[in-house]
């Protein structure tokens, strides 16, 4: 029994090891303000997609975000690729764009 509990007790210290070089090594880095062009961006993922015809104003817009462009990348294509899914069962389209509220900051649609 004595062995049995030295064993687990070596895998275990093994383990907390190892799951703490991954959580070092996955941990993510601090998001940075960068400048994003949210009407490229979402005229890129548009042009992706190829089950159903995205429309909207792609209009230049700038601003500065604390998300990294992969995370906007990533919520573009979720967005885009919900509403072509919703689209087709509905039989509907998809139209995105964007508004500007008093000079504060941008809505995606």
């Amino acid at each position: 029994m004595q062995r049995g509990l030295e064993v687990i007790s070596s895998r275990a210290d093994s383990l907390a090891r190892f799951v703490e070089s991954y959580s070092k090594l996955a941990r993510l880095p601090q998001p940075r303000f960068e400048p994003l062009d949210i009407g490229e961006l979402v005229r890129r993922v548009a042009s992706l997609e190829t089950r159903l015809s995205v429309n909207g104003r792609f209009r230049s817009c700038h601003w500065w975000s604390r998300a990294t462009m992969y995370n906007w990348k990533q919520l573009v294509i979720n967005l885009v690729r919900n509403a072509v899914d919703a689209s087709m069962e509905t039989r509907g389209g998809v139209n995105v764009g964007w508004t500007q509220n008093n000079g504060q900051g941008r809505n995606l649609d």
